[in-house]
C-alpha cells in the first residue's frame, strides 16, 4: 500500500501499487503443501508488515491466501488488497466496531461479530498457515479440530499434511489462542 488518507470530504482512499506474482492460494494449488521452514518465513516476512500496518492504526480485516502475493521481482511476501481495512481511531487501539467484513473462513471470532481489532489479523494469519499447512479449508479443520487444538490436529494426522516441530507448533498455538 501507497498511501490510506482522507479526503477533504471525509472520504477514505488507498493508493496500492501492482505487484506481479503469484498469489499464495496459487502457489498452494501448484506446488502442493508448505513445509515449517515455508511457513516460517511467511511469518517472518508477514509479521514485520502487519506491525507496520497496524502502528499506522490500520486493520487489514481480510487475511487469507488470495491476498498475500509473492512479487515476482524479489520474492517477497507482500499484503494485498486492502479494500476491507479499516482505520483504528488512536484513541480505540483495542476494538473497532462496526461492519462484518472479510472472509468468513479466515476471520476471528469477534471480527465476524463486527467488532475486529488488530489481534483479529494475526488470527486470520494463524489460520491462512494451517491452511497452507494442511490444504484443507479453515472451515472442515474447525470441524475436525474441535475441541482438539488446532496444531494437535497438524501433527496427528498422518497423510497429506507437513509435520511441524513442537517449538514450532508451541509459538503457533500464539496466534490461535
Amino acid at each position: 500500500m501507497l498511501s490510506y488518507n482522507k479526503a477533504v470530504d471525509s472520504r477514505q482512499y488507498l493508493v496500492q501499487e501492482f505487484i506481479q506474482g503469484e498469489t499464495l492460494q496459487q502457489e498452494l494449488d501448484n506446488r502442493g503443501i508448505f513445509n515449517e521452514s515455508q511457513i516460517r518465513e511467511l511469518l517472518i516476512d508477514l509479521l514485520s508488515v502487519l506491525q507496520f500496518v497496524h502502528n499506522n492504526n490500520l486493520i487489514h480485516r481480510d487475511i487469507k491466501p488470495e491476498n498475500i502475493m509473492r512479487r515476482e521481482t524479489d520474492k517477497k511476501l507482500v499484503l494485498v488488497d486492502f479494500g476491507a481495512s479499516k482505520i483504528m481511531p488512536k484513541t480505540q487501539r483495542r476494538t473497532v466496531t462496526g461492519t462484518v467484513i472479510g472472509s468468513a473462513e479466515y476471520c476471528a471470532p469477534e471480527q465476524s461479530m463486527g467488532k475486529a481489532k488488530l489481534a483479529s489479523d494475526l488470527y486470520s494469519l494463524g489460520v491462512v498457515c494451517l491452511h497452507l499447512l494442511t490444504r484443507m479449508s479453515p472451515f472442515d479443520l474447525s470441524q475436525k479440530l474441535y475441541p482438539v487444538s488446532c496444531i494437535h490436529f497438524v501433527k496427528l494426522k498422518k497423510k497429506s499434511v507437513t509435520r511441524i516441530s513442537l517449538h514450532f507448533s508451541n509459538n503457533f498455538d500464539i496466534l490461535l489462542l
